[in-house]
Parts: structure tokens; sequence; C-alpha cells
């Protein structure tokens, strides 16, 4: 069942998210939209590798990963599907923006658990969206 209201505050996180990212990076939305993955190898502070997912271990289902360094480091398994890997990168630039902005921890904050079912929300949203989850 969807708690709406953390649906909403997960949303509204985004969209924060989004303006945060055009305010240090002017038409990165569009650019992200288009090539993700290209868009942010371009980034001099931001280390982006593509792993094989024979390097990822037996056991391991992770389609990428986010360190935050220094330098920080987003890892993507390759897939197949072009989306797939670009959607995993988003993701993980999520977990970026969100570390390196005292704005987006604000939301986090104000949650009386720091943000555990917000998180959880925003986790569902796209499983709900992305037919390949």
């Amino acid at each position: 069942m969807v708690n709406y209201v953390l649906a909403a505050a997960a949303r509204a996180q985004a969209t924060a998210m989004m303006a945060e990212l055009d305010a240090h990076r002017p038409g990165a939305t569009q650019r992200l939209a288009q090539d993700a993955l290209a868009e942010m190898q371009t980034w001099p502070e931001l280390i982006v590798r593509r792993v094989a997912e024979a390097q990822t271990g037996p056991r391991c289902s992770v389609a990428g990963a986010y360190a935050p360094g220094p330098p920080p480091q987003i890892v993507v398994v390759g897939s197949t599907s072009p989306a797939r890997q670009d959607f995993t990168a988003l993701h993980e630039l999520s977990h970026h923006l969100q570390q390196n902005s005292f704005a987006l921890m604000d939301a986090f904050a104000r949650q009386p658990d720091r943000g555990v079912l917000l998180q959880d929300a925003a986790r569902r949203i796209p499983r709900e969206q992305d037919p390949h989850r």
C-alpha cells in the first residue's frame, strides 16, 4: 500500500533535487535525460565507472553503487539496456546530490525517523514506473 503523504514528500524531494542540480549545472537535467552516463562523465568532481557484471561477485544483485569519496564515485553495472544503466546512474546521482547539499539533507532531518520511511517511499516510486525491476 502506498503512503500518499510520504510519496508526495518523495516527489517534492525529487523536484528539489532537480532544482539544486540546475542551480549548479544549468541545463543538466535536460542533458541527463538524453544520456545520463555520458553527461555525468563530463563532471570533473565525480568519477563515473561502468563495470562488467562479472566484476560484482556471484552474490551481488546491485546494479550500481555510490561512494562519497573523496573523490565521489558512481559505479554502474553494465547492462544490455542503456535505459537500465541510465536509471541506475541517476539513482546513484541522487545519493550524491543528497549527501552534498544541506538543503536536500534537511528534508530527511525533518522526518521523525530521520528519513528512513521517506527514502523507502522514494524507492517504491521507480518500481511502480520501471518495468525492468
